[in-house]
């Protein structure tokens, strides 16, 4: 069934209760029951972090400013398709639509993750690119996050009459905004509130939303040079959600805010003219405290770099598809943490190649003291094995011990 969104003309089949509900209207509530699991997952997490000599948001600050610390931080970003896992034993009958549906699963499987697998942190992903609020067909799937089924704005015409959504009351970003608040209220229930931090990804960044969820895939890269004038018509609109969700997260208690991005999937030349000024504008204007990249970046990150994109950004995460040593280079250039991903498939080549993956981060990362070094591994896959997030957990813990 197809649930029409609340802004614009998009809809959304198979949405859950709380879709289009505003943040403020939205009055979920556990039980008894729940309220212990929820305990017994912030407890774990306590009994995780008391092992080491620095809390997780004493390690994070100390990373920032390149101060000495005691290992190196280890987050993962498993998504929302892979906590779900976590809450069935890996038992594949609680599915990834069902955290979509169902904001409560969706916060508890990420504490879980965080109890279970021992992360400094829980880092939460976005819970929708916008794919129905922009006018779009879209549709959840049992197995993974939504996805834009038709584009709403094909025409010119369509910019014209395309309103802006809120984060606060329009689609499905209302729900991760209210499994936010809920995390950094049950963080300060249990204690844990300033000493492991609340982080959340605001992805995505305006131009990968034109792409995603406003033109589709195929159109939304052809615009900036087969259609510059729709792309420069949609891309102020598409930016100014893109900050507004950002501040929103912020506003509702997130400590950490990042955004993922892609500036690779242009030519260095096509990012140059068309979009690394909305890019650099994003960074400034929303605050975000780190960017996360995907693909290799060599050539596009320097054009960001000149275009004040990292002025006021606080860290740099690439996977592995951008050569360590370049990112590692980079970033002491421009005096900013690094924080190397493990990416997906690399995490489902086992735990030996997992050791040695580890260790050549460790590698890079130890080769310039006093600009902070960090380990992330993500997206994860549905259908990674525990004993992968295990072995990556261990040996980033091990070898990124320092004193």
């Amino acid at each position: 069934m197809e649930i029409p969104s609340s802004v614009n003309w998009g809809s959304l089949e198979g949405a859950g209760k709380w879709f289009n509900v505003p943040f403020h209207q939205i009055d979920i509530r556990f039980s008894d029951e729940e309220e212990l699991e929820i305990e017994r997952y912030c407890q774990k997490i306590k009994e995780n972090i008391e092992k080491d000599k620095m809390t997780p948001m004493e390690r994070w600050k100390a990373t920032i400013e390149g101060q000495e610390v005691d290992r190196f931080l280890v987050e993962a970003i498993p998504a929302t398709p892979y906590p779900t896992r976590v809450l069935d034993g890996f038992g594949n009958v609680i599915k990834p639509i069902d955290a979509f549906r169902y904001p409560k699963l969706f916060l508890k499987s990420q504490l879980a993750f965080c109890a279970r697998f021992g992360t400094d942190y829980p880092d939460v992903y976005s819970f929708t690119y916008g794919e129905s609020e922009w006018g779009g067909k879209a549709k959840l799937l049992e197995m993974a996050h939504p996805v834009l089924v038709e584009p709403g704005v094909k025409t010119m015409e369509d910019t014209e009459r395309l309103k802006v959504p809120n984060p606060y009351r329009d689609g499905q970003y209302p729900l991760m905004l209210w499994a936010m608040h809920t995390m950094k209220e049950i963080f300060k229930k249990h204690g844990l509130a300033g000493v492991v931090p609340v982080v959340a990804s605001c992805c995505v960044r305006g131009t990968t939303m034109l792409q995603l969820s406003i033109r589709g895939l195929k159109q939304g890269y052809l615009d900036p040079i087969k259609n510059p004038d729709i792309y420069h018509k949609l891309m102020p609109l598409s930016n100014e959600l893109a900050i507004n969700y950002a501040k929103a997260l912020r506003d509702v208690g997130v400590d950490i805010v990042w955004c993922c991005c892609h500036h690779a999937t242009h030519p260095p030349e096509v990012f140059k003219e068309h979009i690394v000024k909305y890019d650099a504008e994003f960074a400034k204007k929303s605050g975000i405290d780190g960017w996360g990249y995907a693909f290799n970046q060599e050539k596009h990150v320097p054009i960001m770099h000149e275009a004040g994109g990292y002025d006021t950004v606080k860290y740099l995460m690439f996977d592995m598809l951008t050569p360590p040593e370049f990112a590692r280079k980079f970033t002491k250039e421009i005096n900013k943490p690094y924080i190397g991903i493990i990416e997906d498939k690399k995490l489902m080549e086992g735990p030996s190649k997992i050791e040695e993956y580890v260790k050549q981060l460790v590698k890079i990362g130890t080769s310039t003291p006093g600009v902070g070094f960090g380990f992330s591994a993500g997206t994860i896959d549905y259908w990674t094995p525990p004993e992968c997030v295990d072995a990556y957990v261990k040996y980033a813990k091990q070898y990124g011990k320092l004193k």
